[in-house]
């Protein structure tokens, strides 16, 4: 089977597999290589290093007083994704109106604002022996074409100097 066939019958798994969807897919393919290939019908291509990923705030603890962005924020997100919108495919319009549906549906009380990512800084964030620790993938839906996410290709042990040292550049490279 090839590679996009067998990426695209992966992430139709999804549910399936749960909690060990991320984990599994590392496991079977940890060179990242379903980000080559577009794994939805919803999408309109595999996500570029080019571009840029938007995710929204919805809870004051992951930002400073100084408002900055804290590592935290990408703590739990490690090992479950980090949901974002890719800016290239959507309008601000659309953007804020799933942010609001977002902060609806989970009983947050605001929008704190967003956070743009480069897609290439994160993928060249690296675990400590060399391999890529953060991969990228197009995860359209019927309602969100841009719906991309952000994903620990092997998560570190928590607590773990490894661990740290990825979420503290995923910060940095925010």
């Amino acid at each position: 089977m090839n590679s996009s066939k067998f990426c695209c019958t992966f992430f139709e798994r999804r549910v399936e597999l749960g909690n060990d969807f991320w984990n599994k897919l590392g496991e079977e393919h940890p060179e990242c290589e379903c980000e080559s290939v577009s794994v939805s019908d919803y999408s309109p291509c595999p996500v570029e290093d080019s571009e840029t990923l938007v995710a929204v705030i919805t809870s004051n603890k992951y930002i400073t007083q100084d408002g900055l962005l804290e590592p935290t924020y990408f703590e739990h997100r490690m090992q479950n994704g980090v949901s974002t919108d890719r800016k290239v495919y959507t309008s601000k319009f659309e953007y804020d109106k799933r942010a609001e549906l977002l902060i609806k549906n989970n009983l947050k009380k605001i929008n704190f604002g967003s956070i743009e990512i480069s897609v290439r800084k994160v993928r060249t964030i690296l675990h400590s022996d060399g391999r890529r620790a953060i991969a990228v993938y197009d995860t359209a839906i019927k309602e969100n074409r841009s719906h991309a996410e952000i994903v620990c290709t092997e998560v570190p042990l928590l607590g773990s100097p490894n661990r740290k040292g990825i979420r503290a550049k995923l910060r940095k490279n925010v």
